[in-house]
């Protein structure tokens, strides 16, 4: 009986493990993530300033998301499970934003 049940908790520690490291496999790295977030956070710039808001605009954000995030050899739902796993951390969340910021930060000082 009690191997039985050692034998059960470590299936379920383990079954525990692998989920994880299938969460991990869909999640961007943080380094990852700052440049995707930056671009796509120019990208919307774009687009908010040359366009109004209109069909137009929306498509052209969309298709600017998808070719930002072909060009980081990742896709739309890769993104959003890792913005969702790193909102669960707000410290990475928060040092992932801070290092998005600054680099947008630099290219604003560079272009002026």
């Amino acid at each position: 009986m009690n191997k039985l049940l050692i034998g059960l908790l470590l299936l379920m520690i383990f079954s525990a493990c692998k989920k994880e490291t299938q969460t991990e496999a869909n999640v961007l790295e943080k380094e990852k993530m700052v440049t995707v977030l930056t671009q796509l956070h120019l990208a919307e710039a774009y687009v908010n300033a040359n366009y109004t808001f209109s069909d137009s605009a929306r498509y052209l954000y969309k298709s600017l998301e998808d070719s930002i995030l072909k060009s980081q050899g990742t896709n739309l739902a890769v993104f959003d499970s890792s913005l969702a796993y790193y909102q669960k951390d707000v410290k990475s969340m928060d040092e992932i934003y801070a290092a998005s910021i600054d680099s947008l930060s630099l290219m604003e000082g560079i272009s002026k």
